[in-house]
């Protein structure tokens, strides 16, 4: 029970990744050269400010998020909690990710949830399937599978999702989308599949300005025959579009009440550095009672102006400049398959083999080595057919990659 709670805690945000592609960068600009590297979430005790959890996200040289890390603060000590590691294909995209949870037991350490998940594309590009799985006996064991549907627009219109228990395949439920002209999501329904048919359960309403922008969201929910609005939020903006304020109110007793307010601090590149959490009461009016803290470091937008230079196998010259893992060659493969790396200077790489529990099961490289491009082979020989993953660890440096051996 224990590991089903956590899978859904570590995963739950896979889902709204699947349903907005952006949903884990929206810590920042996307118009900014600065990424989100640390969140910490604090609450107002006592006149002053306690942190209460910390989230922490690493990127790879083309900023692409690979690692995400939730701890929390426990009697004035930071506890790790959960982590999840991204999958990238050769092209770049979130393929899948791996969950983590933290072992205090032997000094401490990260063991592997027994799951994960798999994100499918279409030829258009567009993330058409998300798989759940755990892990029984090394083999991958699918619990539930999402499907995306996309207009000619590659707008999202539909994601449903379907369990999968003793093999049988069945619905569960869906979001459906509805767009204005201009591609902007006015309505989402989600429904329930019980006894054959779909059954409403909540809506969503976007309202827009003449900018189109959302100035108010409101939330209805299903009651025996027709909707029933339960709540709304409205938004406020600066001069350049972005999200300020957001107050949330609910009906009590026929009339709307103000419940909670977000205030959105933006830097002058318009990232978020800032956002506070009031609660209303009619007594204290709007009282702060926990907010959330960001910090940025700067994207490299260009090469280094200095890189170093290696001679390729034909004789040209290409430069390193950046760490990278390659995708192993086969893969699929049967006893043995090839895998490439650049190094941009001297470092100390490790390069890992592990099970699809998480099982480290060979070390190729852990030693020091020049710039340079480097290919390893490694042989699946005494290993049994299955996923495999194999992660490279180099400074600050982190890529996870995963393999198919086949017999």
């Amino acid at each position: 029970m224990h590991l089903v709670l956590l899978r859904i805690s570590v995963f739950a945000c896979l889902i709204e990744l699947v349903l907005n592609p952006f949903k884990l960068q929206a810590y920042h600009n996307q118009d900014s050269i600065e990424l989100c590297v640390k969140i910490v979430d604090q609450k107002f005790v006592n006149g002053s400010w306690q942190d209460i959890e910390l989230r922490r996200f690493s990127y790879n040289d083309n900023n692409i998020l690979i690692e995400y890390e939730i701890s929390k603060y426990q009697d004035n000590m930071l506890i790790p909690k959960e982590k999840i590691i991204n999958v990238l294909d050769y092209r770049g995209r979130l393929s899948g990710q791996l969950g983590y949870k933290w072992d205090s037991s032997f000094g401490g350490r990260w063991m592997n949830i027994d799951g994960g998940c798999h994100i499918e594309y279409d030829e258009n590009g567009n993330r058409s399937k998300y798989i759940d799985y755990t892990v029984e006996d090394n083999q991958e064991i699918i619990h539930l599978i999402g499907k995306s549907k996309y207009d000619e627009n590659r707008n999202l219109i539909r994601y449903t999702t379907f369990k999968k228990e003793h093999n049988i395949i069945e619905k569960q439920d869906s979001i459906e989308y509805h767009l204005n002209k201009n591609g902007n999501i006015i309505e989402e329904i989600r429904k329930e599949w019980k006894n054959g048919g779909w059954i409403p359960i909540v809506k969503k309403i976007n309202i827009y300005d003449y900018k189109g922008r959302i100035i108010e969201t409101d939330n209805f929910q299903w009651q025996r025959s027709d909707w029933e609005e339960k709540d709304r939020v409205n938004y406020s903006y600066n001069e350049n579009q972005r999200i300020t304020e957001a107050i949330h109110q609910g009906i009590i007793f026929g009339k709307w009440q103000n419940m909670t307010k977000d205030i959105t601090y933006l830097d002058m590149n318009d990232n978020k550095i800032e956002i506070q959490s009031q609660g209303f009461s009619s007594d204290a009016g709007w009282k702060t009672s926990l907010r959330t803290i960001f910090e940025y470091k700067k994207a490299p937008t260009t090469l280094p102006s200095i890189y170093t230079i290696h001679l390729s196998i034909s004789g040209g010259i290409k430069p390193v400049s950046n760490f990278k893992l390659s995708h192993n060659y086969p893969n699929p493969f049967n006893a043995t398959t090839q895998i490439q790396y650049s190094v941009p200077h001297t470092a100390r790489i490790s390069l890992k083999v592990y099970d699809i529990i998480g099982r480290e099961v060979a070390t190729l490289i852990d030693e020091i080595k020049e710039q340079g491009d480097y290919t390893v082979m490694w042989s699946g020989q005494d290993f049994a057919s299955g996923v495999y993953f194999y992660r490279m660890v180099a400074e600050e440096f982190s890529e996870v990659r995963k393999m198919n051996l086949i017999k």
